[in-house]
Order: C-alpha cells, then sequence, then structure tokens
C-alpha cells in the first residue's frame, strides 16, 4: 500500500490569460455561428478591455510592490500612464496597436454603464410597408463589427506583448498558464502550519 502525505502550496492563475481565450474563442465564434455572430463579437471586444486592464494589474503587482490600493483607486488608463513612467516606456497612443485602446476602454465603460437609449430615426410608409434606409444604433452599437472585433483582439495582444517586452518579459513568458509550487508537509512540520492558519 502506497503512504500518503500532506501537500500544501499555492496555485498562481494569471487571469488575463483565461481573459484573452475568452476572446478569442469569442471571436473564432463570432465568424462561424452567425446567428449569434452578434452576441460573440460583444463578448469578445468587452473581453478584451478585461485582458489589458487584467495585464495591467499583473505587469503593476510586478512593479510595485505598493500596487494593491493603489490600483483601486486608478483608471484603466491611469494604470498604463503609472506602469509606463515606471517601466520609461512611452507608446505612440495614436499608431497601432495603440490607437484603439481608447475605443476599447470607451466601448468597456458604455456596456459596463449601459442604460436603455431612445434612438431617433425617420423612414417612409409605402402603402402598408415602412422603408427605412438604415436602423439608428445605440452609441455602443456602433463600435459593433467583425473587422474592429478583429483589430481589438489583435491589437490587445501586441500592446501586452509591448508592454511585456518594455518590462524584460520574454515573449514566451508573456500568455503563461497558470503555475503550481507545493511542498510535501512532515508530520512534525504539519502542527506549525496549522497553528499559523488558524
Amino acid at each position: 500500500m502506497a503512504t500518503s502525505e500532506r501537500v500544501r502550496g499555492k496555485r498562481t492563475v494569471p487571469a488575463y490569460t483565461t481573459l484573452r481565450a475568452v476572446s478569442w474563442y469569442a471571436n473564432q465564434l463570432a465568424k462561424t455561428d452567425t446567428h449569434a455572430s452578434l452576441n460573440h463579437i460583444v463578448t469578445s471586444m468587452m473581453f478584451d478591455a478585461f485582458t489589458i486592464e487584467a495585464y495591467l494589474n499583473h505587469l503593476g503587482a510586478l512593479t510595485f510592490s505598493f500596487w494593491a490600493p493603489l490600483k483601486k483607486k486608478l483608471s484603466a488608463r491611469e494604470k498604463l500612464e503609472v506602469i509606463c513612467d515606471e517601466l520609461d516606456f512611452h507608446p505612440d497612443l495614436g499608431s497601432s496597436p495603440w490607437q484603439n485602446l481608447g475605443l476599447i476602454f470607451e466601448l468597456r465603460n458604455l456596456l459596463a454603464h449601459a442604460q436603455t437609449e431612445v434612438v431617433p430615426f425617420k423612414g417612409e410608409l409605402r402603402g402598408q410597408e415602412l422603408i427605412i434606409q438604415k436602423w439608428p444604433k445605440a452609441k455602443w452599437e456602433g463600435f459593433l463589427s467583425p473587422d474592429r472585433c478583429q483589430r481589438f483582439l489583435d491589437d490587445t495582444k501586441a500592446m501586452i506583448k509591448q508592454l511585456a517586452n518594455a518590462a524584460g518579459i520574454s515573449p514566451e513568458e508573456v500568455f503563461e498558464k497558470d503555475s503550481i509550487e507545493a511542498a510535501i508537509v512532515r508530520g512534525e512540520d504539519l502542527e506549525g502550519i496549522e497553528s499559523q492558519s488558524a
């Protein structure tokens, strides 16, 4: 019979990698699921914003020992500025891939604080048929398109890689999987550990 030993450890879960995966899969579904394409586009584009902010929080924690209280006070844009200043990294927000960052965060804010909108339209009644050249859209709907969805996805990945490079993180380690650190706990050590966690 095999002996068993207690093991204690911790698992590190880089949330931005999972959020990025959700965005990527939703983007793929948007290309193939024609009945729900709009739903997948919304999901992908929102998760791009979540991915960037999660990476900023990840990088902020690596860069600053006091990040935990700071991150609660800063907007995503302010987090980027603080981190970039510390890394002496100055992205050109007017060129690729950074030119869409403002739109990514604007869409996120529009949907995070969404409300019912009344959007006027004009049309023509021909007999019993209502003819409308173009249905009006709520502001957030104007962001949604398959092309923009793909650009958001690609730009998000490129921005994260540039930030990682500025922080001295190798490209292979950027979208890392979660990791586990564990140690066997001997009987004499277990009492000390249990008393610390009580």
